[in-house]
């Protein structure tokens, strides 16, 4: 449901408006927020945060692509028809249907025209759902919190029959409602006296059917659209095994249930078996760390029933595992130490040496590109076990050509060799610097720290005692020499006496 909501005024809004007050003659515009205070710059786009799923009707029934000033949200426009595509009104092929084409020319939002054209004899019923969705809550203050639809249409039913109350203002209003409704649509029924309280769910199940929703435990129900949502405290709608959750608020864990309808078991049940599609899907289970088969039934994203089946060998497995590495990210595949470290030399490289044409080695491009680089590396592969350091070094490794080796070999080394005549290991980090753990001593006689990189970023040293403690560091050795080492050598003189401190 879409509801409106009072936010600040932009600053390019509040401009235009300030003009106002001296268009016809000197005027005065009062600021009404402190100057302190800052506006957003520009209103944003209505395309951008609007529903589309007229929009996405009208460019079926139009068939052919528009020039946009502001382009629609990829994601919200494929919802959208996916949206559609629930309600009927598109096919598999996203072409409209002649359900569609009707809706499309009702002039009213895709969902409220679905329930207002298939709802058959029970179009005055129809007209009564629609002024409840926009009219003020008829119940009483202390009633409210009530998230069932059916009591507001039974005070509606009363005031009908002459019952009066407190609400009476707001029943007066949501009766004139429901009869603009029933003019607009040429309904010559009148409103029902008596109906089938879950017919009340039927008919918003025609407008929702992705809101359709089976009760779990705990409060909680299952939609056909694939989350969960909770149900508030409901003296009507406690223990209903099925119900029309068609206004929602809140996200993921804290989705919560506004108003909804009950549906009766058997309706529901057997709406969801003649829209049940079976298929066999392939997917990579964390738990077991492998593909598995299984045949599912489901609606939408609502699985009825999912049962596990051996894998045969014609099953695509290969994409599979690949979705599962892809969706658990390179902090779950089977990194060692030294390919850590290899992976943050060719990382930083490529940082350092912007023009030297690596391979952009980020998570998040070794997600994108997984198929084409580790692809190869494991045909016939079914578990995450099939995947270990080696082969995850060599597809990495893959990547880069020979001369790109040749280069990160030398300009981003595993070792540096020091005055002592040691080779030391370097600890490669992200983005920063790398670093060189070294004994003092060993770098007697080098006036200037080393640097990687063509001699770009200098190496952080972390220089030692000889009992190998830390004792400062640095990536200006020069200055260290000139400034620090003198108070340094008074004090590891005193504890190192055997050792030469010129």
């Amino acid at each position: 449901m879409s509801h409106l909501v009072t936010v600040r005024i932009s600053e390019d809004s509040a401009t235009q408006r300030a003009g106002r007050a001296g268009r016809l003659g000197p005027g005065r515009c009062l600021r009404l927020w402190a100057a302190e205070e800052r506006l957003e710059l520009a209103r944003r786009p209505e395309m951008l945060s609007a529903d589309l799923a007229d929009l996405a009707l009208q460019l079926a029934l139009w068939g052919g692509p528009l020039r946009w000033l502001d382009a629609p949200p990829p994601g919200a426009l494929a919802q959208a028809r996916d949206l559609l595509l629930g309600l009927g009104a598109l096919d598999a092929q996203e072409r409209i249907t002649t359900l569609g084409r009707q809706l499309a020319g009702s002039g009213t939002h895709p969902r409220l025209a679905a329930m207002l054209v298939q709802a058959g004899p029970h179009q005055a019923l129809a007209c009564d759902l629609l002024a409840l969705l926009d009219a003020r809550d008829p119940l009483s203050p202390e009633q409210r919190h009530e998230p069932d639809l059916l009591p507001r249409w039974q005070a509606l039913q009363r005031w009908r029959g002459g019952q009066r109350s407190a609400s009476d203002r707001a029943l007066q209003a949501l009766e004139q409602l429901a009869r603009q409704w029933r003019r607009r649509l040429r309904v010559a029924q009148p409103p029902p006296t008596h109906t089938d309280p879950a017919l009340l769910g039927e008919l918003l199940a025609l407008a929702w059917p992705d809101r359709l929703a089976q009760r779990g435990s705990g409060g909680r129900y299952r939609l056909l659209q694939g989350q969960q949502a909770q149900l508030p405290d409901s003296e009507t709608l406690a223990g209903a095994a099925w119900l029309v959750a068609f206004d929602l608020s809140g996200r993921g864990a804290d989705m919560r249930i506004r108003r909804a309808a009950a549906v009766d078991a058997g309706w529901a049940n057997a709406w969801v078996a003649a829209r049940a599609q079976t298929e066999r899907v392939l997917r990579f289970d964390r738990a077991s760390g492998s593909v598995e088969a299984s045949v599912q039934t489901r609606v939408g994203r609502f699985v009825l029933e999912r049962r596990v089946v051996p894998i045969q060998p014609e099953d695509a497995v290969l994409p599979a595992l690949l979705q599962g590495l892809a969706e658990l990210g390179p902090a779950g595949w089977p990194f060692d130490a030294a390919l850590r470290q290899w992976l943050l030399r060719v990382r930083s490289l490529r940082d350092w040496l912007p023009d030297a044409g690596l391979p952009d080695f980020a998570d998040a491009a070794l997600v994108a590109q997984i198929e084409q680089w580790l692809g190869p590396w494991l045909v016939g592969a079914r578990k995450l076990s099939d995947l270990d350091a080696d082969k995850l070094r060599q597809a990495l490794e893959g990547r880069l050509d020979h001369s790109q080796r040749q280069l990160l070999d030398r300009e981003a080394p595993t070792q540096l060799a020091v005055p002592s005549g040691r080779s030391l290991r370097l600890r490669y980090r992200e983005n920063e610097a790398p670093v060189l753990a070294v004994k003092l001593q060993e770098l007697f006689g080098l006036a200037d720290g080393p640097r990687v990189a063509s001699g770009r970023v200098p190496v952080l040293l972390e220089l030692l005692s000889p009992a190998g403690r830390p004792v400062q560091l640095t990536a200006d050795l020069r200055g260290f020499w000139d400034r620090t080492y003198p108070e340094v050598r008074k004090e590891l003189k005193g504890r190192y006496p055997k050792h030469p401190w010129p």
